[in-house]
């Protein structure tokens, strides 16, 4: 496990590689999102690895989880002892990231070209806002305003974030069914998507006419989270 200073802020979305997970306890998920968003604390993190267990990081040094490996354990209590707040636990196929304040992360088997790409973003001060695994040697990462460096995802989503960066558009969030189907939020409240299911849509649209603002989405299986005004949540299951 190694400790690297980096400069980041992170929105988060859930790796559609896990999207076969079976959520453990999934009342105590709710149970947990309810009181949080209750306490109008901000829930900055939802990470569920591949056998369905689950990290909510909320507020400043909140965290909620069921039956998390020991290394990532161990490195969540040191990091809460600091008072580091934690910003995302992110999955890739072969290990981990966990990403908190004072521009640092900690990993655990984290690819190589992962690891040169976000020195190489960091090396030129660029601000990195997102990291998303895509599978075995697939990642996008999202940085400055409309910045990314990928390898391989489709042709379509790439021209498609082109061409958000060509329109000046700030690009939040990115969220994947499978490869062929994904979702992009970007700007306020702006969103483009491919063969998404029409409920999912449906409810992005209704939090949009309420004026709210979307913060992240998280997708499982066939399922989703939405956060949104930071503390409240909407899900499809």
């Amino acid at each position: 496990m190694k400790y690297t200073k980096l400069i980041i802020t992170l929105i988060l979305i859930l790796p559609f590689f896990h999207a076969n997970s079976q959520i453990k306890d999934l009342e105590l998920l709710k149970n947990e999102l309810d009181t949080i968003s209750k306490q109008k604390l901000a829930i900055n993190s939802i990470s569920i690895d591949k056998n369905g267990n689950w990290l909510i990081c909320y507020g400043d040094f909140g965290y909620s989880f069921i039956e998390i490996s020991e290394d990532i354990k161990k490195s969540i209590t040191s990091l809460n002892k600091k008072q580091a707040k934690i910003k995302s636990l992110r999955y890739s196929p072969n290990g981990w990231i966990i990403l908190y304040e004072n521009n640092a992360y900690a990993s655990k088997l984290l690819d190589v070209e992962i690891k040169k790409q976000l020195h190489r973003i960091n090396a030129y001060k660029q601000k990195i806002n997102d990291i998303e695994f895509t599978g075995n040697d697939k990642f996008i990462i999202l940085y400055e305003k409309n910045s990314f460096s990928v390898k391989g995802i489709s042709s379509e989503l790439k021209t498609k974030l082109k061409n958000l960066k060509y329109r000046n558009a700030k690009i939040k969030d990115i969220a994947f069914f499978n490869e062929n189907s994904w979702l992009i939020i970007y700007d306020k409240n702006g969103f483009a998507y491919k063969n998404i299911p029409e409920s999912f849509s449906n409810s992005l649209k209704e939090i949009y006419e309420n004026k709210s603002r979307i913060n992240h989405v998280f997708i499982i299986d066939k399922h989703w989270i939405i956060i949104f005004d930071n503390y409240k949540y909407s899900l499809s299951f």
